[in-house]
């Protein structure tokens, strides 16, 4: 029989409410830049028939962050697994998974070769 969970916070608990002392710089980006603009260009360039492992605007945020703190897509990763504001930042629901490293390099692939990479990082 399972035991009844008392009104102890766990540390999830604990880590769920820090969320909102979060990173400030990437805050302010979230504040400041509308990525909808950028979202829908990037959309465009999938096919009807084809999808994204990932929802374009998570990508397009993981690039940010690794544009931002210098990041490789293995470091990309695993730092998405770990820091919850980088999760809020790239607007990584509870329920998604991380997007892996492959899934990104591809994503960056496709950002070049529609010669989109450039432009939507300036």
């Amino acid at each position: 029989m399972q035991l009844k969970r008392n009104n102890q916070p766990t540390f999830f608990d604990l880590a769920i409410e820090q969320r909102g002392a979060a990173n400030r710089v990437l805050e302010t980006i979230s504040k400041v830049v509308d990525f909808t603009e950028a979202e829908q260009r990037l959309a465009a360039t999938y096919g009807p028939s084809g999808r994204p492992a990932c929802r374009v605007g998570i990508l397009l945020r993981v690039m940010i962050l690794q544009h931002l703190y210098g990041l490789s897509d293995p470091q990309a990763e695993e730092q998405l697994k770990d820091r919850l504001s980088f999760q809020k930042f790239v607007q990584l629901g509870a329920q998604e998974t991380v997007p892996d490293e492959t899934t990104i390099c591809r994503f960056r692939q496709r950002l070049i070769e529609c010669k989109l990479h450039e432009q939507l990082l300036e």
